[in-house]
């Protein structure tokens, strides 16, 4: 699989739900950008299949995002992408990564895991540095 990401995703772990053409299940999100994340599944799915995922936000709350299969490992799970989020929902994406991950560091693997957003700027700082851009 090449890499076509146009964001970085930040390492999660989220419970979710998967409402696919041919399947619906509870689903894990172990990694998560504002156009797209990684499932952790042994859903079978297609790649190009579109899929409405639902992200527990709160007791009772989820985020909605319009996706497609972006890629897909049988037993493994599929990356998808976000389909034409708008800005109120890419906001409400960078939120539920911040809360996710509350300390910026460097995890063995080399990637940068989200410390604070600076919201009105939507970059990552840390000491005031910025790291990643987020728009």
């Amino acid at each position: 699989m090449s890499e076509n990401r146009t964001r970085e995703r930040f390492d999660v772990s989220l419970t979710a739900r998967l409402h696919g053409s041919s399947t619906q299940q509870e689903i894990r999100i172990s990694d998560l950008s504002e156009r797209g994340c990684y499932v952790d599944s042994i859903a079978e799915v297609f790649v190009g299949e579109a899929m409405l995922i639902r992200i527990l936000v709160s007791k009772g709350e989820w985020l909605e995002l319009e996706s497609v299969v972006a890629h897909f490992s049988p037993g493994l799970g599929f990356g998808a992408r976000f389909v034409n989020p708008d800005e109120d929902l890419r906001r409400n994406i960078l939120s539920l990564i911040q809360r996710a991950n509350s300390k910026l560091e460097k995890d063995p693997r080399g990637s940068w895991r989200l410390g604070e957003i600076d919201a009105s700027r939507q970059h990552v700082v840390k000491s005031g540095v910025c790291l990643a851009m987020q728009n």
